[in-house]
């Protein structure tokens, strides 16, 4: 449980951090994953420049958003037609609650978590 929600939560951090960077420098900013996967790590860039990063999860899972990058225009909204879901989990069954964070096209984003534990963080 710990993994799964430290893993979301540092995902909501940099997403408002990036957000808020991009309305500071008036300038896009993007977070930019660093493999296949959310779990493998991410950064956020400006210019071609890291300004933050964080390092690949081990024991979580992630679902979800398919997006390589995203992007924060000078407004702090995204370039998203709707709204993305990063969802997180165990790859074991049981007592793990999936942690999901959502991200509108305005770039604000949110945390909800299953708690019926039935796969649906929209019910949390």
């Amino acid at each position: 449980n710990q993994k799964i929600r430290g893993t979301a939560n540092d995902l909501y951090i940099d997403l408002a951090f990036a957000r808020s960077e991009a309305i500071k420098r008036n300038a896009t900013v993007q977070l930019v994953r660093n493999s296949t996967s959310w779990t493998g790590g991410w950064s956020v860039q400006t210019g071609g420049s890291v300004v933050r990063a964080q390092p690949a999860v081990v024991g979580v899972i992630s679902s979800g958003a398919a997006d390589a990058t995203i992007s924060f225009g000078p407004d702090g909204r995204t370039t998203l037609a709707g709204t993305v879901s990063f969802n997180f989990y165990a790859n074991s069954a049981g007592l793990a609650r999936m942690r999901c964070v959502s991200l509108s096209p305005s770039g604000r984003p949110s945390v909800r978590t299953d708690r019926n534990r039935n796969g649906d963080c929209a019910d949390g």
